[in-house]
């Protein structure tokens, strides 16, 4: 198999990952009076109308075994990180990625950013923001 192949396999199988862990969490969780909100990369740049209280779980591909990790940038006035956590794909293959998941809760309006880098690199290879509005 060639290589632009993997990665479009690899790539494939990743954001069907992530929409199955979004169904899933929606599932889940429910919607406790409409305050609980998925969001995916598919969502990049969206501008929200969001009450303060209102809980939303951001779910983002990730592969740690490259060095690359989702960190957020959250203001405290704007959310409130309440779960941060990597899930596996379960493919059990050596250098196999997964879906970083965050659920926030969300204290005012602002502007929730993650940048997807190394440590040790200055700029990130991927951003993923969400702008919310009271």
């Amino acid at each position: 198999m060639n290589r632009n192949l993997k990665r479009k396999i690899g790539l494939f199988t990743t954001y069907a990952i992530v929409s199955i862990v979004l169904v899933i969490s929606l599932a889940l969780f429910g919607k406790a009076n409409g305050e609980i909100t998925s969001f995916g990369p598919a969502d990049n740049g969206r501008i929200l109308a969001l009450a303060p209280g209102t809980v939303i779980t951001v779910a983002l591909p990730e592969n740690p075994s490259t060095g690359y990790a989702w960190s957020p940038e959250i203001d405290k006035m704007v959310g409130q990180i309440l779960e941060d956590e990597f899930i596996p794909s379960g493919d059990n293959l050596l250098g196999a990625g997964g879906t970083h998941l965050f659920k926030i809760k969300i204290i005012g309006a602002g502007e929730i950013r993650f940048s997807y880098m190394r440590p040790w690199e200055n700029c990130p290879s991927e951003t993923f923001r969400l702008t919310v509005t009271g």
